[in-house]
């Protein structure tokens, strides 16, 4: 059940940061290229594409491509407007995110101690073309206006800031999501870079757990 809710706001999160202007795309634009997802070698994630480096705590669980596809399905379930052309798309939206990496503390049929799996995930969202000049925070006010689609309550505790991450500046803010009368807090960073909106988030209960999440954002390196 533990690892369940840990998927749950997991999924939560992606499907909440696909939903986004991307849906107002002209169907007729052929999509990207798609970056690669990126490797992993020992406790390091590098992507080439978006010049990435980044360094897991030391027995961290990289997801592979099965448990990234339950992710977005699950997310899919998660997230409804009940006008079927919006669902539409928002499907859309999902399916075309690119989930770079997702690591958890614990394997996922693994039940942690205290029964939360905190976690990071690395996404990527293509901006849509003509959109030049779009800001961090141009994306983050999109972003928010998504989360009236969820199906679980979603509470805005901090907005508004930033911070610096591999050098570059990153606009940040942090939820708190009711997931069955457990309260899960989630740390979102976006920034525009190389034409996607390369995103962190960051999902966890507690203090000890945010503060290993922090030391995985302060190892980032962009060149």
């Amino acid at each position: 059940m533990k690892t369940a809710r840990t998927l749950l706001f997991c999924a939560l999160a992606l499907a909440s940061l696909a939903a986004n202007a991307r849906a107002q795309t002209p169907a007729q634009t052929p999509p990207p290229p798609r970056p690669a997802d990126g490797t992993v070698n020992g406790s390091t994630y590098t992507n080439a594409y978006f010049g990435l480096t980044l360094t897991l705590p030391a027995g961290w669980v990289v997801q592979g491509d099965a448990a990234k596809k339950e992710i977005t399905e699950g997310g899919k379930k998660l997230m409804g407007s009940k006008d079927p052309t919006t669902d539409a798309q928002i499907d859309k939206a999902i399916e075309s995110t690119l989930n770079l990496l997702t690591a958890m503390q614990y394997a996922r049929d693994a039940p942690p101690p205290g029964g939360f799996n905190s976690g990071i995930m690395c996404l990527a969202e293509k901006v849509p073309p003509g959109s030049v000049g779009v800001r961090d925070e141009d994306y983050m006010a999109v972003l928010k206006n998504t989360f009236k689609f969820s199906q679980l309550p979603i509470t805005l505790v901090k907005d508004g800031y930033t911070e610096t991450v591999g050098g570059e500046t990153f606009s940040v803010m942090d939820l708190s999501i009711d997931v069955g009368g457990a309260v899960v807090r989630q740390r979102y960073y976006a920034h525009i870079r190389r034409g996607y909106a390369l995103s962190f988030i960051l999902s966890y209960q507690t203090p000890e757990q945010l503060a290993a999440l922090t030391e995985v954002v302060k190892s980032v390196r962009l060149r």
